[in-house]
């Protein structure tokens, strides 16, 4: 397979300040991304429990509301996720 030529010059002040700003909001994303996953933080995951109600990842597979292992996924959680 042939390689495709590239122009863009890695030293330049423009790629280190594009690099850079790219670099922070995949950052941010991840923060989002891990609060997400949380069930929308400790606060909200308090509130449910409080109310007797279970988080939908909770609802969906009960095996993972006891452990978050991944040896404890069922076989909907292995087909819809990614993590």
């Amino acid at each position: 397979m042939q390689a495709l030529p590239s122009h863009l010059d890695t030293r330049s002040e423009t790629y280190r300040t594009n690099r850079e700003g790219f670099l922070e909001q995949i950052a941010y994303l991840n923060e989002q991304l891990a609060l997400a996953r949380a069930g929308g933080g400790e606060k909200y995951v308090e509130r449910h429990a409080r109310r007797g109600k279970l988080m939908a990842r909770e609802r969906c597979c009960p095996r993972r509301a006891s452990s978050t292992s991944t040896a404890s996924r069922c076989r909907t959680c292995w087909r819809s996720t990614s993590w």
